[in-house]
């Protein structure tokens, strides 16, 4: 048998469960849930299970340039 691989490190991944989300990016868990039911960041769903994908919330965590007022 093949010996386990240890796995990625968190911000190495390209998916995120929920708990590692909140890790990652101190976005509350009720928040990250509401952000995912309003379409707000993407996931994968594989039963109960969602899975973040990195790039949503990078792109949710990314700053926007503000215009000149």
């Amino acid at each position: 048998m093949p010996p386990l691989q240890k796995p990625l490190p968190v911000e190495e991944r390209a998916a995120f469960t929920v708990g590692d989300a909140v890790r990652y990016s101190s976005i509350s868990k009720t928040t990250l849930y509401r952000l995912m039911d309003r379409g707000i960041i993407q996931f994968a769903q594989f039963g109960q299970r969602r899975l973040i994908l990195r790039q949503s919330l990078d792109q949710l965590l990314t700053p926007t340039p503000q215009s000149p007022q």
